[in-house]
């Protein structure tokens, strides 16, 4: 993954943003670190919740536990939320949380005690109209609840609008574990009007959705992955058998019906469009012009860096970007929040609906706007105008 400054400095490159812009946008508004700790802990980790931009609402953004958060990813991918949520034209800003630690190593009452922690350690820097956190890497809906819990403990207020991404039961909203995979879908069917083989690199609960969806269209998934390895078949790939494989045996490779290749071989075939849904930082310089694809399509954070961006272009490879293609999960978490903050409570139809037309009006407006430049370029010129539009109107700029 890029840092947050290579990707500013790669953007006045490209005559996107100016010097001036580029030190606004280069600075979150707030940053909270500190240190957390929790019964099966040798020491205190590090935990943050960095709050990258409110111009245009409260900040918006997920909490991941994984033992490679640091500041510096923090901070990167509260910037992207920024442009992201600017960019479907929510009333939000960015920002992103986390913890470095490995979840895989604790109970659940332990991770459960992490996510108490967590929310002591940051409750000053949240709330429905400041900051709202969401799931991310590692975390769920239980983990949101019981960071509800803890929050509503602390203030003595009943506030669900806090966080977003909760059980139903605690004023949750159908479909958002399934929004960012559902999303992604129909962005693809906007931009694909005739059958396109597809090669989905990530098979967690994005790529796994996202595969779902396309399964039953014409269009046809011919290889897909996880940690342990990729599954392919020129034929198409049974995803609901997959799907049922993993959950049974951790593995995609477990399925039948298929010829277990590497990951790396899984970016290299010839289809026409590569989804990266795991991990930022999988195409680089190194292996972009070994991609075949007609089109990268990212699901994954961050998924192509800024050098191999520039290869994908040269070589007339189409790439659809990470802040419209995964920002199917954020628009539910506004539902989610419109939902808390006015008491009512929405139908599975409205949220979709809401999910769909966001989407494609976001698209639609790339699609139609004049820059000459690729999508992903286009993008950040629509969404950073909006910031900085909302910027001059505070007196900012």
């Amino acid at each position: 993954m890029s840092s947050i400054q290579d990707q500013l400095d790669h953007l006045v490159d490209k005559n996107i943003l100016s010097e001036d812009d580029k030190e606004y946008l280069a600075t979150p508004e707030t940053v909270t670190e500190t240190r957390i700790t929790h019964p099966g802990a040798s020491k205190p980790v590090k935990a943050y919740r960095i709050r990258h931009n409110t111009d245009r609402g409260p900040g918006k953004g997920g909490i991941r536990f994984h033992p490679g958060v640091d500041r510096e990813e923090v901070k990167e991918l509260s910037f992207w939320m920024s442009l992201k949520t600017s960019l479907v034209d929510l009333p939000y800003g960015g920002a992103k949380g986390g913890v470095r630690i490995d979840p895989r190593t604790l109970s659940k009452q332990e991770k459960e005690e992490v996510s108490r922690q967590y929310v002591r350690s940051i409750h000053d820097a949240i709330g429905p109209d400041q900051d709202i956190p969401a799931p991310d890497v590692y975390t769920d809906e239980h983990t949101m609840g019981v960071m509800l819990d803890e929050y509503e403990s602390m203030t003595a207020k009943h506030t669900p609008a806090v966080i977003t991404g909760k059980p139903v039961s605690l004023g949750g909203i159908p479909g958002r574990s399934t929004a960012t995979g559902r999303g992604a879908a129909y962005v693809f069917h906007e931009h694909f009007n005739e059958p396109q083989t597809v090669a989905i690199q990530g098979f967690g609960n994005a790529g796994k959705q996202f595969a779902k969806e396309l399964s039953t269209t014409d269009h046809e998934v011919i290889a897909v992955s996880d940690s342990s390895g990729a599954l392919y078949s020129d034929t198409g790939i049974d995803v609901a058998s997959v799907v049922e494989t993993k959950h049974q045996t951790g593995s995609v490779t477990n399925a039948e019906n298929g010829t277990v290749i590497s990951n790396e071989e899984l970016l290299r075939l010839d289809v026409d469009v590569l989804t990266p849904a795991a991990l930022g930082g999988v195409i680089t310089e190194e292996n972009a012009d070994e991609v075949r694809a007609q089109t990268v399509f990212e699901i994954a954070n961050g998924p192509v860096t800024n050098d191999a961006d520039d290869i994908l272009a040269s070589n007339d490879i189409t790439v659809l970007p990470d802040i419209l293609v995964n920002s199917g999960g954020v628009i539910v978490s506004y539902c989610e929040w419109s939902q808390n903050r006015s008491g009512e409570t929405w139908t599975s139809e409205r949220v979709d609906d809401t999910l769909h037309s966001r989407l494609t009006r976001a698209y639609t407006i790339i699609k139609n706007t004049e820059t000459g430049r690729t999508w992903r370029e286009t993008a950040y010129v629509v969404a950073i105008k909006r910031i900085l539009k909302a910027a001059r109107h505070r007196g900012k700029r």
